[in-house]
């Protein structure tokens, strides 16, 4: 049997590898060592190699080797209908790609679009000018303005297809004795 025995996975979480031989369980450190980063046990225990007993490796898989793309997207338009009115609009949409399928709980990628409008409105007010030229202690240069601002925004989260959040997997892999 060979002392070292290869997971095939990646930043496996720390304690979570689990070692028998024969139906007994083995003690970290002293039957065996685990590199948590590349996945790989190896068995230190001479009388367990040598003994030709299965041994059973089980572990936890939550591989956070998921890097992510994220790209976000952005148009702001504005137009001004005439000397008093201008609208404008603006849409952005934020998405992420992972690495891999698997997508750990709580880092699920997101597919958001945000929408808004808004208008302003603007226009020189003779009659409020004059009315506060008549109060005494005030004196106005210039014509006043009325102003009306508004706007409205909207965000739409979407789900990607196929990207929906999976448990936390275990593996098992069996050596023949």
């Amino acid at each position: 049997m060979q002392s070292e025995i290869s997971l095939g996975a990646f930043n496996i979480p720390p304690g979570s590898v689990r070692v028998t031989a024969g139906g007994a369980l083995l003690v970290e450190g002293r039957d065996y060592t685990v590199d948590y980063s590349t996945g790989r046990v190896r068995i230190l225990n001479d009388a367990i190699l040598s003994s030709g007993v299965p041994v059973d490796v089980s572990y936890e898989d939550n591989t956070i080797f998921s890097l992510q793309t994220k790209t976000m997207l952005g148009l702001r338009a504005d137009y001004e209908v005439n000397d008093n009115l201008a609208v404008g609009g603006t849409f952005m949409q934020l998405f992420e790609r992972p690495f891999t399928q698997k997508v750990n709980i709580g880092e699920d990628p997101i597919n958001n679009r945000i929408y808004g409008f808004d208008a302003t409105y603007n226009k020189p007010s003779g009659w409020l000018t004059r009315i506060l030229d008549k109060l005494p202690l005030f004196s106005t240069n210039a014509p006043l303005e009325r102003e009306c601002d508004g706007g409205n925004g909207h965000s739409r989260p979407r789900t990607q297809p196929g990207h929906q959040p999976e448990p936390q997997r275990e593996g098992r892999h069996r050596v023949p004795g």
